[in-house]
């Protein structure tokens, strides 16, 4: 605790200024009291972290950080670098974890969208994107390629089994299925 009359530092528990004897008011006290468990918190925490509760070789606490850090740090690599759909304004994605395919349902009237603006999450290593099209015997119908800065446009088809492959043009093993659906469709099928 520090005096407010000749700035000494003192103890956290100490009733007065062991330089000057000023007496700490209550205030002073209680304040000091909850430094103190904020930074046996910080402290607790750090030792846990650190290993510092096993050992206290320097050497091992850091080494320990460090690679709990780039654990870390690869594994928000890994789940945010690749291909995905994201919400857009003018539809919903659902996306099928067991047959890794993602469907867009359009929110508007079947007059007034024939296609959709995919908002698609592309990795910066993405140079350029192949956007397929293929009908319900995997027959590919046609290809372009599109910066993954630009706009992706998407036609909607009546067929719902025709859908979209949009891959990176160097790593085709990176790639995502898109089928594409009017609300007024799917609830016209149910």
């Amino acid at each position: 605790m520090k005096c407010s009359n000749c700035g000494k530092k003192n103890i956290a528990k100490a009733n007065f200024c062991k330089k000057c004897g000023q007496v700490f008011s209550d205030r002073e006290k209680k304040e000091s009291k909850k430094n103190l468990i904020l930074l046996k918190g910080a402290k607790k925490f750090y030792e846990f972290i650190t290993l510092k509760f096993i050992t206290d070789n320097i050497l091992i606490q850091a080494l320990y950080t460090i690679a709990i850090l780039l654990i870390g740090v690869g594994i928000l690599a890994f789940k945010d670098n690749k291909i995905r759909v994201e919400e857009g304004k003018n539809y919903i994605v659902q996306y099928n974890t067991e047959a890794k395919e993602y469907y867009m349902i359009i929110q508007s009237d079947k007059e007034k969208a024939k296609e959709i603006d995919a908002n698609l999450f592309v990795p910066n290593n993405v140079e350029a994107l192949n956007v397929s099209y293929y009908d319900e015997n995997d027959k590919l119908i046609g290809s372009e390629e599109h910066s993954p800065k630009g706009k992706i446009t998407l036609s909607i088809n009546q067929n719902h089994n025709y859908y979209y492959q949009i891959s990176d043009t160097k790593n085709q093993k990176d790639y995502i299925k898109v089928f594409v659906y009017y609300q007024s469709d799917i609830k016209e099928k149910n």
